[in-house]
């Protein structure tokens, strides 16, 4: 009782710890909902789960697991945030790092974005390492694909010998050329500086020339004013025309070229891949529809689970009966009655998998203050057991021993009668840690909320339990 206080307040400053800690982190102490992606590589290295997924700038998930499918094929799974829209053309790529120091990350790419469609859920997108130019110069892939492009055909270009000799032609006949205009241009150099007397009087004798063609200019306009030009002007008039009939000659080939039976044929041909696509985006929804059928489907099945829970509960209350007729009447020498032996039976739904789980635990005090604790963990399904010695410190009750088939270590704090907070930590060689909240009702059921997989998958369970 002395110490009852101490593992109280060992609790609460453990559940504050761990909310300070996520919001440290900046990560949410449940997840969000996820969509799971795949990707194959010939070589994933230097990403491991965890990494963060970027599209377009913006984080839209995690990796959630890199497994080995053969010596050259690995298989990444991506948990991206639900809803992100993925284009049926996005390739991922693996950034090329100069330092092993950073976040580590990967890249989901896409050259037609929404006009490529969606990808489903479910699906398998390509993935490659990324140059050094790709994850540093992404802009510039474009420059360099280019680039490449050029040389390529300056190769050929240079690979065909007739041409590279009469580029050696040309090159020799330009250097010749070149020596030669040097010379001239020394030459006229020469001439200017010995006939600059020469050339002022030749540009006044062209300035002169410009005024002469000015007046055969206005004297042109007089001419154009005079009326016997007119029948010229028509017949200019009459040959425009002819131009305009040409015109009109040319807009019935091209109308001939459209009304062309193969054409059209073409034409119908591409209307028909356009109603294909229609078709396509009809029997998508007609499969979205189907799928919320299926959602009604499994709530359906969740609410018959739960019944069939209520049937299990009332036989095993009607057994738990019979029992504690059978145990009322036995006497020990010394002990007086025997004790009386508590059964949990608890089911529950896994918000983040979807699946169901059934637990079944009972409770033996044999002493005051100690007790032992037995069941199965995941009836019917994995059907691992538990079986571990517990001892009780005021409110709070420490158990330790085998739970769900792994060494494991357990704490019940009962601050009140009608709240019992729970948590497991269980199989060292891979840890994992469920914790769980009970509300009881009046009479023997209660409500539970619980995270399995704490620190790790986060995975959110609700669900029922009755006590006898």
């Amino acid at each position: 009782m002395r110490n009852a206080w101490k593992v109280g307040l060992l609790v609460v400053v453990f559940v504050v710890l761990l909310v300070l800690g996520y919001s440290f982190v900046g990560e949410s102490l449940f997840k969000s909902e996820t969509e799971r992606y795949y990707v194959h590589f010939e070589n994933a290295y230097g990403i491991e789960e965890g990494a963060v997924v970027w599209l377009a700038g913006v984080d839209v998930g995690m990796v959630d697991k890199v497994e080995l499918k053969s010596p050259t094929d690995v298989q990444m799974t991506l948990a991206l945030k639900k809803g992100t829209f993925i284009p049926r053309d996005a390739k991922v790529l693996i950034p090329t790092s100069l330092f092993g120091i950073g976040q580590q990350q990967i890249e989901i790419v896409s050259e037609k974005g929404i006009k490529a469609g969606r990808l489903p859920v479910g699906g398998v997108l390509s993935g490659k390492k990324a140059s050094f130019v790709e994850s540093y110069l992404p802009e510039a892939t474009g420059t360099f694909d280019a680039l490449n492009a050029n040389l390529e055909a300056l190769r050929e270009i240079l690979g065909d010998k007739e041409l590279r000799k009469r580029l050696e032609s040309v090159v020799a006949s330009a250097d010749t050329s070149l020596v030669e205009l040097n010379t001239l241009l020394r030459e006229t150099r020469g001439v200017i500086a010995e006939n600059r007397p020469a050339i002022r009087n030749a540009l006044q004798d062209m300035s002169e020339t410009i005024r002469e063609m000015r007046q055969g200019v206005l004297a042109v306009n007089e001419l154009v004013s005079d009326p016997e030009l007119k029948p010229k002007i028509k017949g200019i008039l009459a040959s425009l025309d002819q131009s305009v009939k040409k015109t009109e000659e040319l807009i019935t080939s091209v109308n001939e070229l459209v009304t062309d039976p193969e054409m059209q044929q073409s034409l119908k041909a591409t209307i028909a891949n356009t109603e294909s696509i229609s078709r396509s985006g009809i029997e998508i929804t007609e499969k979205i529809k189907e799928i919320t059928e299926d959602g009604k489907v499994v709530t359906e099945k969740a609410s018959a689970l739960m019944d069939d829970a209520r049937e299990v509960a009332a036989e095993a209350k009607k057994l738990l009966e019979k029992l504690q007729d059978t145990i009322e009447k036995l006497k020990l020498p010394g002990l007086g009655v025997v004790p009386t032996a508590t059964i949990n039976l608890e089911t529950s739904r896994n918000l983040e998998t979807a699946n169901f789980q059934t637990d079944l635990h009972v409770s033996y005090p044999i002493r005051p203050g100690a007790l032992v604790y037995a069941g199965v963990y995941d009836v019917t399904e994995t059907d691992r057991l538990s079986l571990q010695y517990g001892q009780k410190f005021g409110p709070a009750t420490l158990r330790y021993g085998i739970y769900a088939s792994k060494p494991g270590l357990g704490v019940d704090w009962n601050p009140w009668s009608r709240f019992v907070l729970t948590g497991d930590l269980f199989d060292p060689n891979d840890l994992q840690f469920n914790v769980r909240a009970r509300l009881y009702f009046k009479g023997d059921w209660y409500a539970w909320f619980g995270v399995n997989k704490f620190f790790k998958e986060n995975e959110p369970q609700i669900g029922i339990g009755v006590k006898r």
